[in-house]
């Protein structure tokens, strides 16, 4: 097996000792950009810096992702969501219903840090794939139905889901700022 790596190496994060934000990066599918723009929301209303917000990018872009933009576009917005990736404190992924290719990809680079990897979403959606498995911990909900899971059931199940994991990335940012204040 070959491995690939990026024509440009993702940059450092400079070392800043006065930072005390958790750095969050928040990975989905940009057909679910809308489930994206609220979670990115109210992580930064409880004060948690996103390292990247993807989806004020593809605003910029007139709303193109992946098809649409040139080659250029789309290396440099590879290059940003990869180094964002490697470079967060915490990498909240939203376990996509929509077929995704780059949130996947940004939870690989994610693993390859020291980096906490949390998965959010639908039950169904979260077992789709091995590799939820290799995030911990996991936030999933059962869609409300009673046997066909509408599309409506299923954003609900996500919602519940990615509140939970809000609420656990901003305690767990509480509970490391008092550690730090202690040392």
């Amino acid at each position: 097996m070959t491995l690939v790596q990026p024509s440009t190496p993702a940059p450092e994060a400079p070392p800043d000792p006065t930072r005390d934000a958790l750095r969050v990066y928040v990975a989905g599918a940009s057909a679910e950009i809308g489930r994206a723009r609220g979670v990115i929301a109210a992580l930064r209303a409880r004060g948690l810096e996103i390292v990247h917000d993807w989806p004020a990018v593809i605003d910029a872009h007139g709303g193109r992702a992946n098809t649409g933009l040139t080659d250029d576009e789309r290396a440099a917005a590879a290059h940003e969501c990869w180094a964002a990736a490697c470079n967060c404190d915490v990498l909240l992924l939203l376990v996509p219903h929509a077929t995704t290719v780059g949130a996947w990809v940004e939870l690989g680079a994610a693993l390859t840090t020291s980096a906490l990897t949390i998965a959010s979403g639908a039950t169904d959606d979260m077992r789709g794939t091995i590799f939820t498995a290799m995030c911990a911990p996991l936030f999933e909900r059962a869609p409300d139905s009673l046997g066909v899971v509408t599309d409506k059931d299923r954003r609900a199940a996500q919602e519940r889901a990615d509140d939970d994991a809000i609420a656990w990335i901003a305690g767990y940012a509480h509970a490391r700022s008092m550690r730090e204040a202690a040392k």
